[in-house]
């Protein structure tokens, strides 16, 4: 019994203790984009049931915060790229098994265990096998069947990322040999146009489309890690210019409002060209945004950086998960409790507090008996690895 205590008193410490060391301006943007997902899913199960629809469905956190996926790959892109760089300056090359099982061990023991019970125990309906199956093998960017992760091609996407970036570092280490960051930012650089012109030739060459459609733009443009990873490549670009000490990185930081400005003006492109401009647009916009948030000095930092948001951003992975499948069963109960009618035009509001509270007291749950062992695990591999 007193062990069990124990545990739960450390992993609620983690939960809710920001540790040392934790840039904590990004844990708040974590939360956010968290929050925009919950605020965007809220809002397609009300209008999907008519429900109570109001000038609170209109507001970017509810309408638009499918951005929340974007800014999840520009931190993604971020987090990664400080551990590569950072392993590259101490040894000047990538241990690529040690990478993959640090990155693996964060994400696999939860997705894996998820994946399996929503599918073997049919919760939220049967599934294809086929959607079962590109969901364990990180394929769901590209198999579009009905898989028991909903939203598993953002992380398919990102384990394609973990997995290739490493190897192209270690190919341009054979072929060139050793460089300095100025060297990989050049190459991040094109490499940011790759996914604009893979668009431009999917949707014009590929589908011939002339006009906007909503299905070949979701299943071929939104989803593929070739035609959207511009926030990931943003993330990492940012990450190398800070761990290059040859960079005058405080220099660049006095010039960060003018850059937010530009960043902000080529953020507009994305509402110019749904198909063609939008990742790249939102991506600079929310580079521009970390970048203000390294700053710690500034009132957006100090926002971000509020103890609130950080047992958001532990569980965020979790909830991510699991959000979905709450939200059916918390609305619908709310629905046979005549709770939306109650409250009328603020319902939006009771619907997103219902969906975040469940899925974070069920992600603190699933941190406590599954993410928090295999992370303790991880530690002691990675040590003697």
């Amino acid at each position: 019994m007193t062990g069990l205590l124990s545990l739960l008193k450390d992993s609620f410490r983690d939960i809710f203790h920001r540790p040392e060391g934790n840039t904590s301006s990004l844990d708040g943007l974590r939360a956010l984009a968290i929050l925009l997902v919950l605020g965007m899913h809220t809002n397609e199960f009300f209008l999907h049931r008519n429900l109570h629809l109001s000038v609170l469905n209109q507001l970017p956190p509810f309408k638009g915060g499918w951005v929340g996926v974007p800014l999840f790959f520009v931190l993604s892109g971020y987090l990664i790229g400080g551990q590569i760089w950072k392993e590259y300056l101490q040894s000047g090359t990538l241990k690529f098994g040690r990478f993959v099982l640090r990155r693996g061990f964060r994400i696999w023991p939860l997705y894996y265990f998820l994946a399996c019970f929503f599918f073997f125990f049919k919760i939220g309906g049967e599934k294809s096998l086929n959607g079962f199956i590109s969901n364990l093998l990180f394929l769901s960017n590209y198999c579009f069947d009905n898989g028991p992760i909903f939203g598993a091609w953002s992380i398919s996407t990102e384990e394609h990322f973990y997995i290739l970036t490493p190897m192209i570092l270690l190919s341009c280490l054979y072929f060139f040999g050793k460089r300095d960051l100025k060297f990989f930012r050049k190459i991040m650089i094109i490499s940011f146009f790759f996914p604009l012109a893979a668009r431009y030739v999917t949707w014009n060459f590929i589908l011939n489309l002339k006009e906007f459609e909503l299905n070949p733009y979701m299943l071929n443009i939104y989803r593929p890690i070739h035609t959207n990873s511009e926030g990931l490549i943003i993330g990492m670009f940012i990450a190398n210019l800070k761990m290059d000490t040859s960079f005058n990185w405080n220099q660049l930081m006095k010039r960060k409002w003018p850059l937010l400005i530009c960043a902000l003006v080529l953020m507009s492109l994305s509402y110019s060209s749904k198909v063609y401009f939008n990742f790249s647009g939102i991506a600079l916009g929310f580079g521009a945004l970390l970048f203000i948030c390294l700053d710690d000095k500034n009132l957006i930092s100090k926002f971000f950086s509020l103890k609130f948001f950080y047992p958001i951003s532990k569980t965020s992975f979790a909830i991510y998960l699991v959000h979905i499948y709450l939200i059916n069963y918390s609305f619908n109960y709310a629905l046979s409790q005549n709770w939306f009618d109650q409250f009328q035009i603020l319902s939006p509001l009771l619907g997103f507090g219902l969906v975040t509270v469940s899925s974070f007291i069920v992600s603190v749950g699933l941190y406590v008996v599954l993410e928090r062992p295999f992370l303790k695990l991880r530690n002691k591999m990675v040590k003697y690895s």
